[in-house]
């Protein structure tokens, strides 16, 4: 009995200390995040911050069509105790040739895309966030996917700091503009990649190296459906901030990018919760939805209850703002206001979203995240010329909590029908 209690002790600590470390991880994002959303609105104009907001918004669903699905795959290789270097060279094979094609590709189509941003800084962003941004994040995902946690924090750490230092160094730059920070984005995450390349290869034999032709195909075939759910929800998130700038808002796109970057911050505690979560959700994944969907379940009480305090805390606290940013953007307390809901939404869709992706149901969840991008988009692009950020927030709401409880209730719904295919296999017929 004595040894049984020690065994659960231990059990709980090991929990409790994956826990902590993931909120580390998070905690450094969180820093990152802050630093860059405490100095850009100080250095930037609000055309240049909108414009800015624009160019993620354009970017986050570019990278999932080129790197297609692969970094899903790669966790789930990991988490089922694949080894690190055969899974590393199956993702890079694909994202780095990913992130070439999408950064000519990008380039080449802004005057399109975003014909007000200038060249030079547009090739910078979508560089940075392509290869370097995203391989960073990879190398934190090797240690995340095989529960060292620790490690993960000080991959994040090498990644982040430089980015941090980046950040604060810009407030000292004189004429800063919105190429300026392009360059210290692009240096920055340069440093920051090369110094976690560094880190992992003291643990694993880690190089880029390409696979064959028929193994890629393979992987895309195999990750495609997750590559199509990021490819949904970058437009369901950032679809408005272009449209608000190409329909002549950029200022108002500066105020809306601006409140989003304090959703972003918010929504930290329910991410590192979820990240924690990632091993145990995937290796219950194997055997199909049942498991995730318990697991999932019993995260939905405690990440409801983050939501509901975090959004509070936005509702009251969001006036404390004018204290960094003065009178600049001017709507930015009413956006910030009508979003506070939006943690208590995503947290819930975030957990019962990986339940999906982690038992092989991902198509679900890209059927379900296009429709919702699917109604944003097109709603953004008849309101926002009308109604400006008014439109984006009334449609991010709408579309979020149409997605949210939709994944819920596929989870439930292949979850039951899993149950009844399993009990009628257990039936046996009479003789």
């Amino acid at each position: 009995m004595r040894s049984l209690t020690t065994g659960k002790k231990r059990a709980t600590d090991g929990l409790v200390n994956q826990s902590l470390w993931a909120l580390v991880s998070e905690l450094l994002m969180f820093a990152l995040m802050a630093a860059s959303f405490l100095v850009l609105p100080i250095r930037l104009s609000e055309a240049e911050y909108g414009i800015f907001g624009a160019i993620q918004g354009i970017l986050a669903p570019a990278i999932q069509v080129c790197t297609m699905g692969a970094p899903a795959l790669f966790i789930r290789r990991l988490a089922q105790s694949e080894a690190v270097d055969d899974a590393w060279h199956r993702l890079i094979s694909v994202t780095v040739a990913g992130a070439v094609v999408s950064t000519v590709l990008l380039v080449a189509l802004r005057p399109w895309l975003l014909g007000s941003a200038d060249a030079l800084s547009f090739l910078l962003f979508a560089a940075a966030a392509g290869f370097l941004t995203a391989h960073g994040d990879y190398l934190f995902l090797i240690f995340m996917s095989t529960g060292d946690l620790k490690s993960a924090s000080i991959v994040r750490a090498a990644a982040v700091i430089p980015r941090i230092i980046g950040a604060v160094g810009f407030l000292f730059i004189a004429n800063a503009s919105l190429r300026s920070w392009a360059i210290v984005t692009f240096v920055s995450g340069a440093v920051g990649l090369a110094i976690g390349l560094l880190y992992v290869r003291t643990r694993y034999p880690i190089s880029i190296r390409p696979n064959s032709f028929r193994t890629i195909t393979s992987d895309i075939k195999s990750g495609y459906g997750y590559a199509l759910t990021g490819i949904s929800d970058g437009v369901l998130n950032a679809s408005d901030r272009p449209i608000l700038v190409n329909s002549g808002f950029a200022a108002q796109s500066g105020s809306y990018n601006l409140a989003y970057r304090v959703l972003g911050l918010s929504l930290m505690p329910s991410l590192a919760m979820m990240r924690a979560s990632t091993k145990r959700l995937f290796v219950e994944g194997d055997q199909g939805i049942r498991g995730p969907f318990r697991v999932a379940k019993r995260l939905a009480v405690p990440t409801a209850a983050i939501g509901i305090a975090v959004g509070a805390a936005l509702w009251i606290g969001s006036p404390l703002l004018r204290i960094i940013i003065g009178d600049k953007f001017p709507e930015v307390i009413s956006v910030i206001r009508w979003l506070a809901v939006l943690p208590f939404v995503k947290g819930l869709q975030f957990v019962f979203g990986n339940a999906l992706d982690a038992s092989a149901h991902q198509l679900w969840r890209f059927r379900l995240t296009l429709s919702a991008a699917g109604i944003n988009l097109v709603l953004n692009l008849i309101l926002i010329p009308l109604y400006s950020w008014k439109a984006a927030v009334g449609t991010t709401i709408l579309a979020e909590t149409f997605l949210t409880i939709t994944t819920i209730a596929a989870c439930w719904l292949l979850a039951r029908r899993e149950t009844a295919t399993s009990v009628d296999a257990d039936v046996e017929l009479p003789a």
